[in-house]
């Protein structure tokens, strides 16, 4: 993606570590946003690992004009990444019935990703997707946020954070690059 040879490069630990333990559920509905009811949960039945997956379900929603979508979603625990460095975002997830930007993320430690990020509906299909990009020099401590924006389903799984370095140095700053496979 970089092209870098891979013997070139090295992943940091972990960052994120999603568990059941450390996630938190949370949704907006009222108070400026549509009407909506969600169940969230961990779903067992189609995880990829023995850890389970985060589902997001949006059973119904009333559309009110001028009022924000309403969303759910889980928080991930609150990171920290060093800033004007590179690092990798990867999560499988897998959608049915929401459309096209019916799941996102929320990452704003990538200048590209400042707001929500939409992802594509897969059709009840698994999907990986992975992002290299430069933090931002500015960026402060966030807490990343996996949601669901229109009604059906999406589950999220196996979404890490790591540090990219590279065994002899390369030059900072740059646009981030991200392929969903």
């Amino acid at each position: 993606m970089l092209g870098i040879k891979q013997d070139r490069l090295s992943l940091g630990p972990d960052m994120l570590h999603l568990t059941p333990d450390n996630i938190a559920p949370w949704g907006m509905v009222g108070d400026g946003y549509e009407e909506a009811a969600y169940h969230l949960g961990i779903d067992d039945n189609e995880a990829l690992n023995e850890v389970g997956t985060l589902r997001a379900s949006m059973l119904w929603s009333r559309p009110i004009s001028g009022l924000s979508p309403a969303r759910a979603g889980y928080f991930g625990p609150k990171i920290s990444l060093e800033p004007s460095s590179l690092h990798l975002l990867s999560f499988y997830y897998r959608t049915e019935g929401v459309g096209d930007q019916g799941a996102g993320f929320y990452f704003p430690a990538f200048p590209d990703f400042m707001d929500y990020y939409f992802l594509a509906d897969t059709k009840g299909l698994w999907r990986q997707f992975v992002l290299v990009g430069w933090v931002s020099q500015d960026t402060q401590p966030f807490w990343p946020y996996f949601a669901i924006f229109h009604k059906g389903t999406v589950w999220y799984e196996q979404a890490q954070v790591r540090q990219v370095t590279l065994k002899d140095g390369f030059p900072t700053g740059g646009s981030s690059q991200w392929i969903v496979r």
